[in-house]
């Protein structure tokens, strides 16, 4: 999904566009956590050395997905 959309300023067009299409949007539609999930703390330094490799391509996708 983060790869269709692109760009951060794409954010607000694609889900304007999946809503009115009535598509699935990956990552909705479960419970939301009131605390973070401690398991994602310690994977956030393991995931940035995993992608470090592989910039400039996907060092977009994170802040597309923190956009979303």
């Amino acid at each position: 999904m983060l790869e269709q959309i692109g760009r951060k300023d794409q954010v607000e067009p694609y889900l304007d566009r999946a809503i009115a299409e009535k598509q699935k949007i990956m990552g909705f539609c479960h419970r939301e956590y009131k605390v973070k999930d401690p398991r994602a703390v310690i994977l956030q330094g393991p995931g940035r050395a995993t992608l470090q490799p592989l910039r400039p391509r996907f060092d977009v996708l994170p802040d597309l997905a923190r956009r979303l």
